[in-house]
This record gives structure tokens, C-alpha cells and sequence, in this order.
């Protein structure tokens, strides 16, 4: 009898796509491998809890117990996970849970007994949060107990990993690193768009550090970045895209630039701007990227990339010069990404070691 996979992800626009039987592109990456195991093999299903959205009494209710724990720990706990999409969750061998809030939730009603499945779900932000519960045993052991009700609990890195199981006492055998990957079937080279003067930066998330980048950037270079974050220009030759682009638009951008600077605050655990060097790497770009933990875990330092120490304007200003002055070494170490990208972080890799998580509960 084949295991029936159910997989709920918060990402509405995903969900529009694969519903409409649209190319998701990038976005397909955030499932962790779950469109890509055999049908042969699982029954799957999917389904999507949109950020922010509240429907009924039962949403009210959730969202308004929910909001102390979002308040303090600075991350949600979807308790609407299991009042929404009860009937899929009953039905469900095994569930997976893509990030924090989702993972949680799931983990809150498996504690109470009202999810049977086995549950596996990914923490990208929560061991960033440690420091949010300091002087709060309650809720730490709250969290700890919930996670507990996990088969297995997913981390991007180790050190994130081990992190995570020493400060929530955690069950060693439950943890495991799971590395993120690239859709290299959507992010790839386009040969016909030639290369242009300019350096490319993109991503959202609060740890962008683009002051840094700025400030580091040389004279006559010009330097485009896409965000939602709102920064100045604050110098001639940086050019801030805010409205939204395609995937499309984006990989040309990616395709277009001389190379790409990912610049992240200092970090311990979270692996920061991860997607975004994976993709550019896809893409057979040259990337700069801010040095973390996390983040040395998965590149090497003049193969597949350049590290500058995060939130140092000269060490990245450095490292800009070399590139700009070096087109071997852009093109090595492009090449040096991407064929790290073709043989370790991608869906593909993603697929297989999902199916081992399954197929070992």
C-alpha cells in the first residue's frame, strides 16, 4: 500500500501555480523535494496556508491565542494548521511541514492527539530565537515538549542542528540536516543574454545587510538590487528594484550580471541568503558571499565562491575589486558553483533524501 504524503506549505502564489498547472519555477523549491517523489511509490497531496490569512471564528480564535507566542518568540505557530485541513491531516500517513510556523502548529496538535500522521518538519528561523526566550522556562519547555511529537526535525545546517537539539532537548536521532537545493531545471544559464557592467544583489529577508554593500562599492561599478526591504540608493550607480519580478525577470537579471554579492549581518546559525546563492549559482553566476557558519558548510571559499567578513565595508570592497579585475576567476568560480549546485543542492537531492526520512518512519 503506497504512504499517503501530505505536504502544506504557506506560499499562495505556489499554491495558484501548481493548481493552475502553471511553471512554479524557483518556487517549486520551497516543497523540499515533495513534488519530485515517485507517484508510483506515495500518495500525495498538498496544500497551503497563506500567510496572515484569518477565516471564521476558528481563525479568529487561533490567530488571537496565537499572537503572545508570535509577540515573544518573533515567529508564528500555525494553529489553524489542524482546524483548516483536518480531513486531509486525518487521512495522511505521513505530513511535512516546510518552515517554523507550520511545523510547529502540526507539532501543537500531534502533542494533543489530534494529528495521527507521523509529522517532519523544517526550522529555518526558530534557532535564530533563542535569545527572545531567555528568562522564559515555560514557553522554552513548551516548544521543546511539541517538537518532541516530531519524527523528525529538519535544520539547513548542522550547526543550526545542534544548536536546536541542545536547547530544546531534543532526541539526537530526530535531527538531521537537511541540505536546501535549487530547481536546476528553471534556474540555468541563458547563453544568448550577453553579460553587462553592472553587479547584481536580491533578497528580502530582515538579515540583508545592503548598507554594507553600498558603501562597498566602487567608484564607476554600477549595482542593482532587488528587494522589498525599503533602503536608499544613497550613492550614484545603485539602482533599487522594489516592484515585483517574475521568476522570468529574475533569471535574466541573474544571466545579466557580472557576478552577484549576497550580504548578510553577522549570524550563527541561520543560513541567510542561501536560496538566492544557490540559484545564482544555478545560473553559472559568480557569487560574494557575507561568511557564517551555516553558510561554510555548503561552499568553499575560492571554488564556488568568495566569503568577505559580514558587515566589513573594506574586506567586501576587497573582494569586489578582485572579481571585477579577475575574469578567470569570475568564470571559475561560477563554474565551480554551479556544477556543486548539478551534483549536490538541487530538488532532485532534496527528493531523494525526503524519501529516506519517509521511508524510515
Amino acid at each position: 500500500m503506497k504512504k499517503k504524503i501530505f505536504c502544506i506549505t504557506k506560499d499562495e502564489i505556489l499554491k495558484r501555480l501548481v493548481e493552475n498547472n502553471q511553471n512554479p519555477g524557483g518556487r517549486i523549491e520551497y516543497l523540499l523535494g515533495y513534488n519530485l517523489l515517485g507517484e508510483n511509490k506515495y500518495e500525495k497531496s498538498f496544500a497551503n496556508l497563506p500567510r496572515g490569512e484569518v477565516r471564521g471564528f476558528v481563525g479568529r480564535l487561533c490567530h488571537l491565542l496565537e499572537w503572545p507566542f508570535r509577540k515573544i518568540v518573533r515567529l508564528g505557530i500555525a494553529l489553524e494548521v489542524c482546524p483548516y485541513l483536518r480531513k486531509q491531516i486525518r487521512t495522511a500517513d505521513v505530513i511535512i511541514g516546510v518552515n517554523d510556523g507550520i511545523g510547529l502548529g502540526l507539532c501543537f496538535w500531534k502533542m494533543l492527539g489530534f494529528v495521527k500522521a507521523d509529522v517532519i518538519v523544517m526550522m529555518m528561523g526558530l534557532p535564530e530565537k533563542f535569545r527572545n526566550l531567555k528568562g522564559r522556562p515555560l514557553l522554552r519547555a513548551f516548544i521543546s515538549t511539541i517538537l518532541g511529537r516530531a519524527a523528525y526535525v529538519l535544520t539547513l545546517s548542522d550547526c543550526a542542528g545542534v544548536s536546536l537539539r541542545d536547547y530544546f532537548h531534543l532526541k539526537p536521532e530526530r535531527m538531521k540536516t537537511f541540505r536546501f537545493g535549487a530547481n536546476i531545471d528553471y534556474w540555468r544559464p541563458l547563453p544568448e543574454i550577453k553579460r553587462e557592467n553592472f553587479i547584481l544583489s536580491v533578497g528580502n529577508d530582515r538579515n540583508r545587510d545592503f548598507k554594507t554593500l553600498i558603501r562597498a562599492l566602487p567608484e564607476n561599478l554600477n549595482l542593482k538590487i532587488v528587494t522589498k526591504i525599503p533602503i536608499a540608493a544613497e550613492k550614484a550607480g545603485v539602482e533599487i528594484i522594489h516592484n515585483f519580478l517574475s521568476g522570468e525577470d529574475l533569471k535574466k537579471l541573474y544571466n545579466q550580471a557580472l557576478f552577484a554579492v549576497i550580504p548578510s549581518v553577522k549570524l550563527r546559525e541561520e543560513s541567510s541568503g542561501l536560496s538566492s546563492d544557490l540559484q545564482l549559482m544555478a545560473a553559472n553566476t559568480a557569487v560574494i558571499i557575507s561568511r557564517a557558519p551555516a553558510i561554510e558548510e555548503v561552499f568553499t571559499d575560492g571554488v564556488d565562491c568568495l566569503f568577505f567578513e559580514p558587515e566589513n565595508v573594506a574586506d567586501l570592497r576587497v573582494k569586489i575589486k578582485i572579481l571585477l579585475d579577475d575574469k578567470a576567476l569570475r568564470d571559475k568560480i561560477a563554474a565551480g558553483g554551479r556544477q556543486k549546485i548539478l551534483s549536490f543542492y538541487n530538488c532532485r537531492t532534496m527528493a531523494s533524501e525526503m524519501e529516506k526520512l519517509i521511508d524510515s518512519i
